[in-house]
């Protein structure tokens, strides 16, 4: 009982995540970080949210649009569930040629729990979007699924490492 109460309590608070998105304002790059947010959580940054900023004296508008396309580095949501990368509204609308992902996830404890994380077609769509810039936090620089580093990283305005304890991506402004 106490474990399907968790799950379910689980459930309900996954969608209640603090995104983040960063801009360098130097490039206007963007990180995003959308936690565990769900679709509907997605669908809602496309509800007339934008807001107005001041850049070399000029307004400009910012919305989810303009913040998706410009997205260089996306922290993929919930561990690449099935449910946390928006597809049409969101993966497909981050358009950098520099975009990379960052995917948080344990697969041996998502075997575990009989989840199936990362997404297969989430995971192949991420790999053709950014060009097979993939960093797994579990695998390191996993860059493809057979774990070859692609042409794509040697041009890559940046530079990621990996280590057995760590991740480093320098994203140049």
């Amino acid at each position: 009982m106490a474990g399907r109460l968790a799950l379910q309590l689980d459930s309900d608070t996954n969608n209640t995540s603090l995104v983040l998105a960063f801009e360098l304002v130097d490039s206007g790059r963007v990180l995003l970080f959308p936690g565990d947010a769900q679709v509907g959580n997605w669908l809602s940054w496309h509800e007339g949210i934008e807001w107005t900023v001041e850049q070399n004296g000029k307004p400009r508008t910012v919305n989810a649009k303009d913040l998706l396309e410009r997205t260089v580095l996306y922290k993929v949501g919930h561990h690449g569930s099935h449910n946390a990368t928006l597809r049409e509204k969101g993966l497909e609308m981050m358009v950098s040629e520099h975009l990379t992902a960052m995917i948080p996830v344990n697969r041996e404890s998502a075997k575990k729990m009989d989840w199936n994380m990362p997404f297969p077609s989430l995971f192949g769509r991420l790999e053709e979007r950014c060009r097979g810039r993939i960093l797994d936090l579990e695998k390191g620089i996993l860059a493809t699924a057979a774990g070859a580093t692609p042409p794509e990283w040697n041009p890559f305005p940046g530079k990621a490492e990996s280590t057995d304890d760590w991740l480093d991506l320098h994203i140049n402004m």
